[in-house]
């Protein structure tokens, strides 16, 4: 991005602003076409507002140290070259003024200047202030400002950032002109009402009010992006939708064959010690293994009833079905529903 320097004297620091725009307020663009035409971007403007300024300002004051403005984006090339990146001034300030701000609302740094950049800034070696900033590739919104640098190549036009010596004959004519009360704190009290959005004859309970309000606003939305981060998908825990059915459709077929084995045990099982007569086999054999679980909980064996038969295990003699049943036979036939000559054949054959 851009501003320009000034020339009054060589001496260290006399010949260039002491406050300089380092970004304008609205919508703004390169003249190279940035940043509609990087990679990744959805936006063809940057944008910046009051709102964004302050979040720039904040960052800046927590930070607690002063930020490099660099020959011609060295710092960008240093950490690959390992070359020496001298510091051509240092901002120890930012504020974002909406009124009164000599080449226009925007974010403004106060600088101190290192005594050779002063003095190339005095001969107009350099005019042109470019600084480095993320911004949020949909929206266009500035999201911080990483460095600057001095260059003679700047990204905007000067109708976006003046050159540094029009900057400085502007801060000079704003700081030569009185307050119009004379009173030296109304100015910036001015400039803080009109940050938070309020009347420059606001009181000062309601700036205190209106600045507890946005501090409250940024916590509320710190915190909510922080909780959006704790949920945001992670690929590595999931499993394609694909797979996963995959995976449950086997799970499905082994349980439904080891349902199928169990069945056909409890079965055999059942037949085997009369708990199930031969008669009665199709039926259950036909019925859910729960229901056939249900049944064999209680069911009790036969097969000591049915091996003590009068023909002793063999199969009667036509003509002898009306043989006398005992007790025993009687009851079974009973608690089954059994016609005796039925229950004669159904025991002689559980008994061959």
């Amino acid at each position: 991005m851009t501003v320009e320097l000034a020339a009054l004297d060589g001496a260290a620091g006399a010949g260039a602003p002491k406050r300089i725009k380092l970004l304008p307020e609205g919508e703004f663009a390169s003249v190279d076409g940035r940043p509609g035409n990087m990679e990744g971007s959805n936006t063809k403007v940057w944008r910046l507002n009051a709102t964004l300024g302050g979040r720039l300002v904040r960052a800046f004051q927590v930070n607690k140290q002063k930020m490099l403005i660099d020959y011609e984006h060295r710092t960008l090339r240093a950490v690959v070259d390992g070359l020496p990146n001298p510091a051509a001034a240092w901002i120890v300030g930012l504020t974002y003024l909406t009124t009164g701000a000599p080449d226009g609302p925007g974010l403004y740094a106060d600088i101190e200047w290192t005594a050779s950049a002063a003095a190339m800034v005095a001969k107009s070696e350099y005019r042109y202030i470019s600084p480095v900033f993320p911004f949020d590739p949909d929206t266009g919104d500035v999201l911080a400002l990483l460095h600057v640098a001095i260059t003679n190549t700047p990204g905007l036009n000067t109708d976006a950032l003046p050159e540094l010596q029009a900057q400085l004959s502007a801060m000079a004519a704003q700081f030569s002109t009185p307050p119009e009360t004379g009173n030296p704190q109304e100015h910036p009290m001015k400039l803080l009402l009109a940050a938070l959005g309020l009347s420059a004859v606001a009181s000062e309970e309601a700036g205190l009010t209106a600045l507890a309000a946005l501090q409250s606003q940024v916590a509320s939305k710190d915190a909510l992006i922080v909780d959006l981060r704790g949920k945001q998908f992670d690929p590595s825990q999931h499993i394609p939708l694909a797979e996963h059915k995959k995976v449950a459709d086997q799970l499905a077929a082994l349980s439904a064959q080891t349902e199928t084995t169990e069945h056909t045990v409890l079965m055999t099982a059942a037949l085997a010690d009369a708990r199930i007569l031969p008669v009665n086999a199709d039926y259950w054999k036909a019925q859910p293994l729960a229901a056939l679980k249900a049944f064999l909980k209680d069911a009790k064996p036969l097969s000591t009833a049915l091996s003590g038969l009068q023909t002793n295990g063999q199969p009667p003699v036509v003509g002898a079905l009306t043989a006398a049943l005992s007790a025993e036979d009687k009851a079974v036939c009973e608690q089954l529903g059994l016609k005796p000559e039925d229950y004669l054949k159904n025991k002689a054959v559980a008994t061959a």
